[in-house]
């Protein structure tokens, strides 16, 4: 199973929309077939999520409030959050402004994007962040409000901001219904004198579908975007 996160379905897909269709499914044929050697082994379905789709999803974080544990006044929100490296880890880069008491910083913050143990879904961890506290737009630190501001934590900011859940099913489901259908063979060759001949049968199929639950999955982070492999059981 492919899923090319670089073209939204609810688009209608375009000459150039398609050509970017085409360059996911081979990179995706290339990066997997890499990974057959070095990665996640035998594999039963594989999904692609290319880095604009991820932007996209990361984008929905537009002005999102951050409540910080111990300081539910200060006003912390995101600005803009995007992805900056593609390394072992998605790199995420993130600006925010926060506001206490009319004092307001603006604040820069690197992350990484981490697998919290559950199913398909993705934490951003806060390692650093540096805030820039001002007043009638003059840089301030020994001011009260300006010191809390100062003092936010990354751990804080982590905890407040919200996961990330990847749209993968869990449940693959394959196959089909039973059904009948009616069948008529001539069995006489022409040319003929006579009125044809022919053979009617009903032929019935008997019901195929199976459905399974996607375990043991495996996360890949390349230059593209993320893979995921796992297995159907």
């Amino acid at each position: 199973m492919l899923l090319p996160g670089c073209i939204s379905a609810q688009r209608q897909i375009d000459a150039s929309q398609a050509a970017l269709y085409a360059q996911a499914i081979t990179e995706t044929e290339r990066v997997a077939r890499v990974l057959e050697t070095t990665g996640p082994g035998r594999y039963d379905v594989r999904f692609f999520f290319s880095n604009a789709f991820i932007n996209q999803n990361l984008a929905t974080l537009a002005d999102y409030r951050i409540v910080l544990p111990g300081n539910p006044d200060i006003d912390l929100r995101v600005k803009s959050i995007t992805l900056s490296v593609m390394g072992p880890l998605p790199a995420v880069a993130i600006r925010a402004t926060g506001t206490a008491d009319n004092i307001a910083a603006d604040i820069t913050m690197n992350a990484v994007l981490t697998p919290t143990g559950r199913r398909h879904e993705i934490r951003i961890n806060i390692y650093s962040l540096q805030p820039d506290v001002r007043w009638r737009g003059i840089r301030v630190t020994r001011i009260p409000s300006a010191d809390r501001l100062l003092k936010v934590r990354a751990l804080d900011v982590t905890a407040g901001l919200p996961t990330i859940r990847l749209p993968v099913e869990e449940r693959i489901t394959i196959g089909g219904p039973a059904g009948t259908a009616d069948i008529r063979v001539q069995t006489s060759r022409p040319p003929q004198s006579t009125a044809p001949s022919w053979l009617n049968f009903t032929t019935t199929v008997p019901a195929t579908t199976w459905t399974g639950r996607i375990v043991n999955p495996r996360w890949y982070f390349v230059n593209g975007g993320v893979y995921m492999f796992g297995d159907v059981r």
